[in-house]
């Protein structure tokens, strides 16, 4: 019989941030990705760290602009600057950690930072795990059958064809017991690693393998319990303590390790109140150019936010759900979460050692919700979808259920694994997994204003708003002994091992995948002499909170990276007029933004870096809530940046607005542009994503631009929104059939 535990800790493993002690001697000879700390002076910084807010006073992160700045004299200046010795130097992530002296990472951090060819520096912060506390509800996993997963393994052919197989999911955590039954035989022992100073590569934290179980534990088996995706192989890369601690620069290593052994999903069931680390973010970008799609946690502070790192760009951020599809009490929610799975009362694997000899325990948290995630995307690579990273990715958010919340606590919806593969078929994994070929790493979560030239060197770049906090979810112990459970699950006597309870399907049905076709044309423009012109209106002029958006397709030999191209403009972006909003693409560049006298204040996320597909149709959408200054960046449908600007006074201008233009400076658009709108409000997730996914129908409040480019013939780019005001087509401006999806 099943061994079963009910406890009422439910990890979810967090992320916080701290300090370590201080030596000065200079290390000559880097030990290329080798730990060079001695195993108990990081358990005592790790102490240390946890009395300091969890940010490191000892040890001092440092990343290095280019391989340029890493083998050359910039490197050694910035490690006598810190004036310790080195604790483990990386080629590959282009960074040191060091120990400082006097233990003050925090001002050396600073003076690190203003030297020449470093990147980034700051203190070190530390991985923890805190408890989302709770009475879990003594049910089965309900959470499989509410996201679809038996559907999802018997879409195609039958069993063993979408369970994930060929597909490599790295758990990064605590261990994983690989002992455990329905765990035989699941984790790739011969790479499995330690990336702490703890003994060996088990849970002892009681909480990887109950993660681990959650995606893949062995089904079909009359035992325990079934998985979200069964057939994947795991890999076990132990980045916390048996305490339940560990260091952020340690798990940036571990995820590139991770990406490099041929995981296609990592799963962080960890999370920090802090903003990404620049450290962490060059790590997501490389497993996202390795094909890897990392998932993380969003957090258990029932805050506004995710931590990190699932609120860094290239990370999938999770919040939790109930049985019932609401919004778990504990679990963080808004614009930098993307989708909600099953988090609470959650059953899974876990080490007896820690469950009085149990097997099988309930938990809750974002921890629970994330692998989850992580299965439905390995589901997903193991069919006929999983083509890229980006094709997973986007298959996950485009099937997933619109349940409440949508839009506000979450932008996609929660996960569905049976819409996910539905109509797929299965294939090879070897098939289902090429590697992209952009091996770039720079981060993408930091605004950078445009290289134009025709703009001063003055632009004042936007300051990201996920500053870094103090974590308030203090891990709080059970205040009574768990009540047994009032009934014990028993083990299937044949075969199959679904859940106990009868799958039920999704209460809403998830929008088709793909935006119908578009009618009409698109608007096709040469690069050279040819936009579109509206004329001034009071509505175009706007001061207030706005969004614009478009359809484009760059045909610009050589792919994005180009002299500045835009899409649209209010005004011109050049003198000291202002203009209140425009949209173009410069070297590898999608910028947003606004420009106030000579100043221009923007968002520019990487299109290169982050494997955008030139020459081919994207949606781009950015809004601007005036009373916060919060600039949104959206591609596809999905936020990619989000960023405040600094307070302005502007009376906007009463220019043309020039699609496909920057006013009388040229800088033409080369390629087709479509759908153009602009509206006096902010535009939510939910709506941004429904703009990308289906067209606009009936009236619509706020939109004061409509510029469908539909017409086909003529010169007349008609305006259905608000009080009309029809374009002209200028220079060798025509028409195309070329329609977006």
């Amino acid at each position: 019989m099943l061994a079963v535990s009910a406890l009422v800790l439910a990890p979810l493993a967090t992320l916080s941030v701290g300090p370590g002690p201080a030596g000065a001697e200079e290390v000559e000879q880097d030990e290329e990705d080798h730990d060079q700390a001695d195993p108990e002076e990081k358990e005592r910084d790790l102490e240390r760290a946890k009395r300091n807010r969890n940010v490191s006073p000892d040890r001092l992160v440092v990343v290095y602009e280019s391989d340029e700045s890493l083998h050359g004299p910039d490197r050694q200046r910035a490690r006598r600057e810190a004036g310790g010795r080195l604790l483990r130097a990386s080629g590959a992530h282009r960074s040191d950690v060091l120990r400082v002296a006097n233990g003050d990472a925090e001002s050396v951090a600073r003076r690190v930072r203003a030297l020449p060819g470093v990147r980034d520096a700051y203190p070190d912060p530390v991985a923890t795990i805190s408890l989302a506390v709770n009475d879990p509800k003594l049910v089965d996993e309900w959470g499989l059958s509410k996201i679809g997963a038996p559907t999802a393994w018997d879409t195609t052919t039958g069993w063993d064809t979408t369970t994930g197989k060929g597909v490599i999911v790295a758990v990064l955590d605590c261990g994983i017991y690989t002992g455990h039954p329905d765990l035989a035989g699941k984790v790739d022992l011969a790479k499995e690693r330690n990336f702490t100073t703890a003994a060996t590569t088990d849970d002892k934290c009681n909480h990887g393998t109950h993660v681990a179980g959650t995606i893949g534990a062995a089904t079909n088996n009359a035992l325990g319990v079934a998985a979200v995706a069964p057939s994947v192989t795991l890999l076990n890369g132990k980045v916390l303590g048996d305490n339940g601690s560990g260091w952020f620069s340690d798990m940036d290593i571990a995820i590139r390790w991770a990406a490099d052994n041929g995981a296609r999903v990592i799963n962080m069931s960890i999370g920090g109140t802090l903003a990404c680390p620049t450290g962490t973010q060059s790590a997501a970008n490389y497993a996202w150019s390795k094909g890897a799609v990392v998932v993380a946690a969003a957090g258990n502070s029932n805050a506004s936010g995710a931590q990190a790192p699932a609120n860094c760009a290239n990370v999938i951020g999770v919040a939790s759900t109930t049985s019932s599809d609401a919004r778990s009490s504990f679990s963080n929610y808004g614009g930098q979460v993307d989708v909600a799975a099953p988090g609470s009362s959650i059953l899974s694997t876990v080490n007896p050692s820690l469950n009085a000899g149990a097997e099988y325990a309930w938990f809750n948290g974002t921890s629970m919700a994330t692998p989850h995630t992580a299965g439905v995307l390995a589901l997903i690579w193991a069919t006929s979808y999983g083509t890229s990273a980006t094709a997973v990715r986007d298959r996950l958010f485009n099937t997933a259920d619109p349940i409440a919340g949508t839009g506000s606590s979450w932008t996609y919806g929660r996960i569905n694994a049976a819409q996910a593969v539905a109509g797929g078929s299965s294939v090879a994994a070897a098939t289902a997994i090429p590697t992209p070929t952009n091996t770039t790493v720079a981060a993408t979560n930091t605004p950078v204003p445009p290289t134009n030239t025709s703009v001063p060197p003055s632009n004042t770049p936007v300051t990201p708003t996920n500053t870094p906090v103090v974590p308030t979810n203090t891990p709080v112990p059970p205040t009574s002994t768990p009540a047994p459970p009032t009934a014990t699950p028993v083990p299937p006597t044949s075969t199959p091992v679904p859940p106990t309870n009868t799958p039920v399907p999704p209460t809403a049905t998830a929008t088709a995948t793909t935006p119908p076709p578009s009618v009409g044309r698109s608007l096709a423009l040469n690069g050279s002499n040819s936009y579109a012109e509206v004329s001034h209106h009071a509505d175009l002029n706007i001061t207030g909170d706005w969004t614009v958006e478009a359809w484009f397709k760059d045909e610009t030999p050589g792919g994005y990276n180009h002299t500045p191209k835009y899409i649209l403009t209010k005004g011109r972006v050049s003198d000291s007029t202002d203009a209140p909003y425009f949209v173009e693409i410069e070297s590898n560049r999608l910028i947003v933004g606004e420009r106030v006298g000579s100043v221009n204040q923007t968002l520019s996320y990487d299109l290169a870096a982050n494997g955008v597909t030139a020459n081919a149709w994207h949606h781009v959408a950015a809004t601007m809530q005036a009373s916060s200054r919060q600039l949104t960046l959206y591609l596809d449908g999905r936020q990619v940046l989000q960023g405040t600007l600094a307070a302005h006074a502007t009376t906007g201008t009463t220019r043309p607005l020039f699609i496909g233009r920057n006013g009388n400076v040229g800088q033409y658009w080369q390629g087709k542009l479509d759908d153009v709108r602009v509206w006096n409000r902010v535009r939510t997730a939910a709506d941004v994503f429904r703009d990308y996914r289906t067209e606009l129908t009936g009236a619509q409040v706020g939109l004061v631009g409509n510029w469908k480019l539909n017409e086909g013939s003529g010169t007349t780019a008609a305006d259905s929104g608000g009080t009309p005001q029809n374009g002209s087509l200028k220079g060798s401006a025509g028409w195309s059939t070329d329609l977006h999806p």
